[in-house]
């Protein structure tokens, strides 16, 4: 794949523009994805290869983040969303209520590199920074009644578990209330996953957030409240009955095996 930044981890970004396209033009009935469709056809030398398992799996994760967003913005028509790792993510309009404030965090080539393809919209910001930084606290236009949920998916796979404390540690240290939801893999997926990247010769791309057991990020802070794990990632859809079979079977031995699954981390008040 060609390079496009600095910190090969942000090359990346371009895998889930590929899959919520070929998720929407493969899964019409379940994903509506014009604007990656697009932003593909612009970067029509670009040669990614995925499946179709892989593919829809992009389109659920992007389909969760949407309904947990508005499930939150239902309670808290004024909040702020910050979309930690945004990459070229087009979450903005799906949830726009217009009155809540919402944030594209990622490195500055990243933000750079999005600007090509997406305008600022009114209610929309752009935060060029690195998460790991707590610079981006004095960004956030954040007020406890108003509520804010940060939103971090496809991203914690490439840091080591100590980086994830490090931002779990300053959310509760500057978010009180806050919620933090992000996906993850067990052991053995991302075991695979490596074994998979150094087929294709990226080994600086290789996965390290290994964890035994998502639970023990409870104890990672104080400021945590409460943790909940979903293993049921098609839960999201309206008609699981319309999946072709094999996927049917395929998203199971997922659920089964607990091989990929998103945390909700609430902090306290």
């Amino acid at each position: 794949m060609d390079h496009y930044f600095k910190n090969r981890i942000s090359d990346t970004l371009l895998y889930p523009v590929a899959g919520r396209a070929y998720a929407s033009k493969n899964y019409p009935q379940y994903f509506h994805f014009k604007d990656n469709e697009t932003i593909l056809r612009k970067l029509h030398h670009l040669k990614i290869e995925l499946s179709q398992t892989q593919s829809f799996i992009y389109g659920l994760r992007h389909l969760y983040s949407v309904e947990e967003s508005k499930k939150f913005i239902q309670k808290h028509p004024m909040a702020s969303i910050v979309n930690i790792g945004c990459g070229l993510d087009c979450l903005f309009p799906e949830i726009n209520n217009g009155q809540i404030k919402f944030y594209n965090m990622d490195l500055p080539d990243v933000i750079t590199f999005r600007e090509n393809f997406y305008p600022l919209a009114q209610g929309e910001y752009h935060l060029s920074c690195n998460f790991l930084d707590d610079s981006f606290t004095k960004m956030i236009d954040f007020r406890k009644e108003h509520g804010v949920l940060f939103l971090m998916t496809g991203v914690i796979h490439y840091f080591p578990p100590k980086d994830i404390k490090k931002l779990i540690h300053i959310i509760g240290q500057h978010y009180p209330g806050a919620i933090l939801l992000f996906d993850c893999k067990n052991i053995s997926a991302m075991r695979k996953s490596n074994r998979e990247i150094a087929k294709k010769g990226i080994e600086d791309l290789r996965m390290k957030f290994f964890i035994k057991d998502p639970l023990e990020i409870k104890s990672w802070s104080p400021m945590i409240q409460e943790i909940s794990i979903n293993y049921d990632l098609d839960s999201v859809l309206k008609d699981r009955g319309q999946l072709p079979f094999g996927l049917q079977m395929t998203l199971m031995a997922f659920k089964k095996m607990k091989s990929l699954y998103f945390v909700k981390l609430t902090f306290q008040e």
